[in-house]
């Protein structure tokens, strides 16, 4: 999945652990049930105490300030401009849409030029990226999707869909007074008062219209939780309607609503159109709709070889669900949907994994199966570079990539998901990559991983760990099985280079002493 954007300074928090028994029949959720509904009135309840102002003075009436909620999007958003994009995927692979199914596209964005220095710590401002950082892109609805939505909506939304205005949405927290409410007893005199007050930030610049907030703000594509169908009901003025998302948001429900949200993969848009008659109001609404949120990509380019460029490498996802509906990511539908000159919202963020040049003739193991290759292709793109203008020497650089195919096996001249094929082999012909390792894991009825080719070159790759302290290791792709896999066959190739000298507890340690140097990084999605 996609990760949220974490607060760049550090903040003090409570957080709340339940601690549940799977056992039971419905699942962990309901056997927390009984303690989170005796604790209900002590937490807020969406929409309960939202005030939402369109331009002029504060709607509250103490007249207290608020202070702004810990944005998604921050200060440091750049408006990129899409220079280019393209598949580079064969063309077969992108066709119907099943498990083979595989497209992902290479965009071209022109940063624009650096008007001052990052306000947050962990920012990138403008071409001062380095290989390993990466771009969180603010996706937006498609248009297609936001018309949907205004023509489920009452007339008061579509009044104000074009209607430039300053939106501010103030959010208190209510809770109890006192002790904790179960200590409290059946006479005890509660008095609700709120406990925070904050400002949510929409990720919209001012002033704005609404269409420009449903379009940028609304994650109109996610899977509804059992809290917005319950705000729901509260405004469903169809009685049956009502008392079916009731259900939904009941324990007894809880399978019934699994059933329609989640197995059948049921978007926030399409609740709306199956309950007409629920329409909050649009203070209520803006504070119950899930927010868009970042998506974070490796980036796949150079500041030394691509000046005033950002490359990154995005695979679309596209299935279908248990029921045969074709379900697209938001951000998906946004890449496929990008040509010249469209504007693409970004930040970079640091990278846990820094390129060093002392000593710079440090090996290299880079180690990246699918769109992994992105940021070994930045690495690569830097080094290329910099041996141009000779500022660094040439250092042993070993490249372990896996995808599904080379070519399509019933159509020989048909193009796989190598990516970045032909770059890869040009670098490994003038000698920047010492070592290109590829597994294909569907062209063989045997599968094969980049697991299973460090193991087949165990003893150089355990060598290179165990000879020069400045080798540096760097795996990168999706989260699952491969990173333990991969860590495994590095421990094991330590082993065999030691000659049963070192067994695999040792090598564990010298693998995670290598991480704590940095010098052992794993970038996982």
């Amino acid at each position: 999945g996609s990760p949220q954007f974490k607060p760049l300074r550090p903040r003090r928090r409570r957080i709340e652990i339940e601690v549940s028994d799977d056992s039971v029949s419905n699942g962990t959720e309901t056997d927390c049930e009984e303690r989170r509904a005796a604790k209900q009135a002590s937490r807020w309840t969406p929409g309960a105490a939202v005030v939402t102002q369109f331009g002029g003075a504060t709607c509250r009436k103490d007249g207290d300030s608020v202070s702004p909620r810990e944005p998604y999007c921050p200060q440091d958003l750049q408006e990129a401009t899409v220079k280019s994009t393209s598949r580079i995927t064969g063309d077969s692979l992108a066709g119907e849409v099943g498990d083979e199914y595989r497209d992902v596209r290479h965009v071209v964005l022109a940063l624009p030029p650096l008007k001052s220095k990052p306000e947050n710590a962990g920012s990138v401002a403008g071409n001062m990226y380095e290989p390993g950082d990466v771009a969180y892109v603010m996706p937006r609805n498609r248009s297609s999707a936001v018309d949907a939505f205004f023509e489920l909506m009452s007339a008061p939304y579509r009044q104000l869909r074009w209607k430039l205005m300053h939106a501010r949405v103030v959010l208190e927290t209510l809770s109890e007074s006192g002790a904790d409410i179960e200590s409290l007893g059946e006479d005890s005199v509660r008095e609700r008062r709120p406990t925070e007050v904050y400002e949510l930030r929409l990720n919209v610049r001012q002033p704005c219209s609404l269409n420009e907030i449903v379009a940028a703000h609304f994650d109109l594509n996610s899977i509804p939780t059992r809290s917005f169908v319950s705000s729901l009901a509260n405004h469903a003025a169809n009685p049956l309607e009502k008392s079916r998302l009731e259900e939904f948001a009941s324990e007894k429900g809880s399978d019934e609503f699994t059933m329609y949200a989640h197995r059948e993969k049921r978007s926030i848009l399409m609740t709306l159109r199956d309950f007409p008659s629920a329409r909050p109001p649009l203070e209520t609404l803006i504070a119950i709709m899930p927010r868009l949120k970042p998506r974070a990509f490796s980036i796949a380019s150079s500041p030394a070889a691509d000046r005033g460029e950002l490359h990154i490498c995005i695979a679309l996802v596209k299935y279908k669900t248990a029921l045969r509906r074709i379900r697209e990511g938001v951000c998906s539908a946004f890449v496929r949907d990008l040509g010249p000159n469209d504007i693409v919202p970004l930040w970079i963020q640091r990278g846990s994994f820094r390129l060093s040049y002392e000593p710079a003739d440090s090996p290299l193991i880079l180690i990246g199966p699918g769109t992994g290759i992105a940021p070994i292709r930045s690495i690569l793109r830097d080094l290329h570079a910099k041996e141009i203008s000779a500022k660094v020497p040439r250092r042993r650089v070993l490249v372990y990539h896996g995808c599904r195919y080379d070519h399509i096996a019933d159509s020989p001249h048909a193009r796989g998901d190598f990516l970045y094929k032909e770059e890869l082999q040009s670098y490994q012909n003038i000698g920047l990559i010492t070592s290109l390792r590829v597994a294909f894991s569907r062209e063989s009825s045997q599968k094969m991983y980049v697991q299973h080719l460090i193991r087949q070159d165990a003893f150089e790759v355990g060598t290179l760990l165990l000879s020069n302290p400045n080798t540096r290791v760097l795996v990168v792709g999706s989260s699952g099985s491969m990173p333990r896999a991969v860590t495994e066959s590095l421990r094991d190739s330590i082993c065999v280079a030691s000659r049963a000298q070192l067994d695999a507890e040792t090598a564990d340690r010298m693998l995670r002493k290598m991480a704590s140097a940095s010098r052992f990084c794993v970038e996982c999605w």
